[in-house]
């Protein structure tokens, strides 16, 4: 066995400007567009989303989500607890929550030639719902003007 130090990537030691699974950040942004997410009607946590801390979900449900620690003990996740927006399967929840909203299993995201990412319908309208210029802020943006866009494009 070697005397090596961890690497940068292995650290459970977060870096300033470094979301939990090491993407990078503007963490005052981040903390701005994690609150607008929990602030949305259709938000709640989901089975393998992480919060900022880095706690990952293991059931979430009615009453609640809860996480484990290192000791595999279960606990409540905090009522202030903010999703990491880095992380890939919290993005993956904030997708499903979309999708619900819309009511459409087909909604995606889309890079544009603009550099933007839009969050759109599925086929065969494709119709754009929302463009930002990260994943998250177009999901979360489409989370907060999920319900108008039903009824505008008349969905249900």
């Amino acid at each position: 066995m070697t005397d090596q130090k961890p690497t940068e990537a292995s650290s459970p030691v977060r870096e300033k400007g470094k979301g939990s699974r090491g993407g990078e950040l503007d963490m005052d942004m981040d903390m701005e567009l994690a609150r607008r997410a929990v602030a949305c009607d259709g938000w709640r946590w989901m089975d393998g989303a992480s919060d900022d801390m880095g706690r990952r979900i293991f059931h979430a449900n009615a009453k609640g989500a809860w996480y484990r620690d290192c000791n595999n003990d279960f606990f409540l996740m905090p009522d202030n607890a903010l999703p990491d927006l880095t992380d890939p399967a919290t993005l993956g929840c904030l997708l499903y929550l979309v999708r619900e909203l819309l009511g459409d299993p087909e909604v995606h995201l889309d890079l544009e030639r603009s550099g933007f990412w839009s969050v759109r319908l599925g086929n065969p309208t494709r119709e754009i719902v929302a463009a930002d210029t990260t994943e998250a802020r177009a999901l979360i943006t489409a989370l907060e003007c999920g319900k108008e866009v039903r009824e505008t494009l008349g969905l249900f």
